[in-house]
């Protein structure tokens, strides 16, 4: 029931961010990567952008705890004190290769949640593309960076065995889960076809035979992982394109 209820309630943050505009780093490592694939802008500049978000999301979610949850006496009582004190304590007690990988999971269904949100304009439909992939990644117990920034924080302030290292040690693998995530597992993943076939293709140490098969395994692969949410990318990026050349041509038009 409490996984449930989380599941029901996590989403409204994510929700509220897409809505008003805000910075997520889980939702930026979805719509920077396919213009950085397109050389829109280059790795150093997305890399420079996570970092500057992770960072204030990070300050963002102390400050919150602290004053919001700690200082107001939201988790002072029961049962609310002994949860977060063993949320904190059972996340960071986890096996690096176990937050890697439950991070990916997390930033895939957080990713996916995000490209939904892009695909359809009227509120109600924001809505539930939110809610459903981020409550099933809710639900599953699977690990996402930010939401650690405020549940491992919080658990410390009500006495949790926990210490700063402790918490690095779970936001560090969390997070580079997070960024392998929006790779093969979402709409992005077309991009990075597209990269690593060009990538191996040009690589000095491969025959031309062996450069191509390779690049065609990488490929398989990520289109499987891809189907749908591929899918979505190239039909929601043709519309977009097509409004704004439309727009553009009113521009035009007005101005003649």
């Amino acid at each position: 029931i409490q996984k449930l209820l989380s599941g029901l309630m996590f989403p409204i943050g994510l929700f509220l961010i897409v809505l008003f505009g805000g910075e997520l780093f889980t939702g930026n490592n979805a719509v920077l990567m396919p213009g950085c694939y397109r050389r829109r802008f280059g790795f150093f500049t997305v890399v420079r952008h996570w970092t500057l978000v992770w960072v204030f999301n990070f300050v963002g979610a102390l400050i919150f705890t602290y004053l919001f949850v700690y200082m107001s006496g939201l988790t002072a009582s029961e049962p609310y004190h002994t949860a977060v004190i063993n949320i904190a304590q059972a996340k960071a007690a986890l096996p690096w290769s176990v937050s890697f990988v439950k991070g990916i999971a997390a930033n895939w269904c957080v990713c996916l949640a995000v490209w939904l949100c892009l695909m359809v304009d009227n509120l109600p439909a924001k809505m539930l593309a939110c809610w459903i992939p981020v409550g099933a990644f809710v639900m599953l117990g699977y690990e996402h960076s930010i939401a650690n920034m405020f549940f491992i924080p919080a658990g410390m302030l009500e006495g949790a065995d926990v210490d700063m290292a402790a918490l690095f040690n779970n936001l560090i693998p969390v997070t580079l889960g997070n960024i392998a995530g929006l790779l093969p597992l979402t709409p992005s993943g077309l991009g990075a076809r597209d990269f690593f076939i060009k990538t191996i293709l040009q690589s000095a140490g491969m025959n031309g035979g062996t450069a191509l098969a390779t690049a065609l395994c990488f490929t398989m692969i990520i289109i499987a992982f891809n189907l749908i949410g591929g899918l979505f990318f190239v039909f929601d990026g043709r519309k977009k394109e097509i409004a704004l050349a439309s727009a553009g041509e009113g521009e035009l038009t007005e101005k003649s």
